[in-house]
């Protein structure tokens, strides 16, 4: 009987062992694709997009920032907006906001190649 068993067992791997057909290795493609697509998806979040994020210090205000950061200063009120920010000169320490990269100024740096082989 136990032998019996075995084989039963044996048949039974075997069985499971038989290649998928095209049409479920395309369904099984898709879930996966679907799978990554919904994760990339979900994983994007106001972080992702093309901000800066600024650590608010002692002393800071969105305004003082402004004048020392933004292309146009006069701008400040968008990132007001952005961060939900009801009082520009009183903003907590150590809030973090959120600034448009293309509002920001910014200065190229200059690099020189010293060698190079090959």
């Amino acid at each position: 009987m136990a032998a019996y068993a075995v084989h039963q067992n044996t048949a039974d791997r075997t069985a499971a062992k038989r290649p998928i057909s095209w049409r479920q290795c395309l369904v099984i493609l898709c879930l996966v694709l679907a799978a990554m697509l919904a994760s990339s998806v979900q994983a994007k979040g106001p972080a992702d997009d093309d901000t800066m994020a600024y650590t608010m210090r002692p002393g800071d205000t969105l305004i003082g920032i402004a004048n020392r950061h933004f292309i146009r200063p006069q701008d400040y009120p968008a990132v007001q907006r952005l961060n939900a920010i009801r009082d520009p000169r009183a903003i907590a320490t150590g809030r973090v906001i959120r600034i448009p990269r293309d509002m920001l100024r910014y200065a190229p740096i200059g690099i020189s190649l010293a060698a190079f082989r090959g």
